[in-house]
């Protein structure tokens, strides 16, 4: 939610951005941050860094909240991609 809000106000100049967003969020399943995805994020984040591999904090959580939840992430995020996250299912985009 947080990166399409962004990307939304970044887009003030055209309101219909905005209401594109909260029309897509009103139509779907929103998962909440729990213990099992800051778990998920800490693992994924460790692994990363013994692994010398980097990603921005807001992919991490993206990538820790799909694993957490057994969800397919559907992104075309090279970061994540580089996490390399066993078992994480990914769709590019």
């Amino acid at each position: 939610m947080a990166e399409l809000l962004y990307g939304a106000r970044l887009r003030e100049d055209n309101p219909s951005v905005m209401s594109t967003v909260r029309a897509f969020f009103a139509r779907i399943l929103i998962h909440a941050w729990d213990d099992a995805a800051a778990e998920a994020h800490a693992r994924i984040r460790i692994h990363a860094k013994r692994q010398g591999r980097s990603a921005g904090m807001f992919d991490v959580m993206i990538a820790a909240h799909a694993d957490a939840l057994g969800a397919t992430l559907v992104t075309n995020d090279a970061a994540i991609k580089n996490l390399a996250v066993d078992g994480l299912k990914i769709i590019s985009w």
